[in-house]
């Protein structure tokens, strides 16, 4: 089986899930590639071609059986729309990874389909931040597009949330919302990672030194945690609803244990998780890959 690692560029084949990934395919004796969006020549539009093969570097490539995308910006969405459009299967479609990548979005599909979110607002422009009151604070301010907790800000008053808005603002960033903040979980959160429709295991994530963002890639301790069989048929929910193959599902919670899914990152990093947890991440990938392409082999 021939497997391609999609990558924004080839500096991140460093990154700790690219290389699990590749130490445990030499295990099964599976073909990882890393290629990036540099990598590709011209894409012509096109009806699938029978000779399965693309120009990448200048050089006639195969295409492989399946694609494991690590990014889903634009120009990575187009590439892997048009790999699809070949017959490439990839974990996670491109049209799920759009949908799963913007939080705006995720969240009203889930909503639609009444799955508790933290109240959430698309800031427009100023007026609606200037009605604010007071007692509307603290709250969360977020990038719609952003994954580890970098594009995700603590308000305490009106004036602290118009300067960091009027920040990103300056610096491109449009695509805004703002969160209630849920007090119980402040710096703490419940990671849940499905594959293929399994929840394969979950942990509890503690911001360090009174951060406020729970992500391990920020200094977050993990532990493992049993969840109860209603928040794993959320979280199952929640990846069925957007189409996804792989997720990681975060949960807020608050008093009287009400629980809240604040994100579905669609390309989750899994350090933490295995560190916690123990659990072979990557090779759960693997195999759930090896028996989607076998199923589409056999339907050939």
């Amino acid at each position: 089986m021939k497997v391609w690692i999609f990558l924004k560029e080839h500096v991140n084949e460093s990154l700790y899930a690219c290389n699990r990934i590749l130490k445990e395919s030499k295990n099964d004796n599976i073909q990882v590639k890393f290629v990036a969006i540099s990598d590709f020549d011209i894409l012509k539009v096109q009806r699938a071609s029978k000779n399965n093969k693309i120009l990448i570097n200048h050089t006639m490539t195969d295409l492989p059986d399946i694609i494991i995308p690590r990014t889903g910006n634009t120009q990575a969405l187009y590439i892997m729309q048009y790999l699809c459009y070949q017959g490439v299967k990839i974990l996670n479609s491109p049209d799920s990874i759009q949908n799963a990548d913007d939080k705006f979005i995720t969240l009203q599909i889930l909503y639609q389909n009444r799955i508790a979110i933290p109240k959430t607002t698309f800031l427009r422009n100023f007026d609606y931040i200037n009605k604010m009151s007071e007692n509307d604070f603290p709250l969360v301010l977020k990038k719609t597009v952003g994954f580890q907790g970098k594009s995700t800000w603590l308000c305490n008053s009106k004036e602290e949330l118009i300067r960091q808005v009027q920040t990103l603002v300056s610096t491109g960033n449009h695509n805004l919302i703002i969160q209630e903040l849920m007090g119980l979980s402040f710096g703490k959160d419940i990671r849940v990672l499905v594959i293929g429709e399994k929840v394969i295991g979950s942990m509890l994530r503690i911001a360090q030194n009174g951060q406020f963002q729970a992500n391990y890639a920020l200094g977050a301790k993990v532990e493992a945690i049993n969840i109860s069989e209603g928040l794993q048929k959320t979280a199952l929910k929640a990846v069925r609803l957007l189409n996804l193959d792989m997720a990681g599902v975060d949960f807020l919670f608050d008093k009287d244990n009400k629980y809240k899914i604040c994100e579905v990152n669609p390309y989750p990093g899994f350090e933490g998780f295995e560190k916690a947890t123990g659990i072979n991440v990557a090779q759960e990938i693997l195999k759930f890959i090896q028996k989607r392409v076998e199923v589409v082999n056999l339907s050939k």
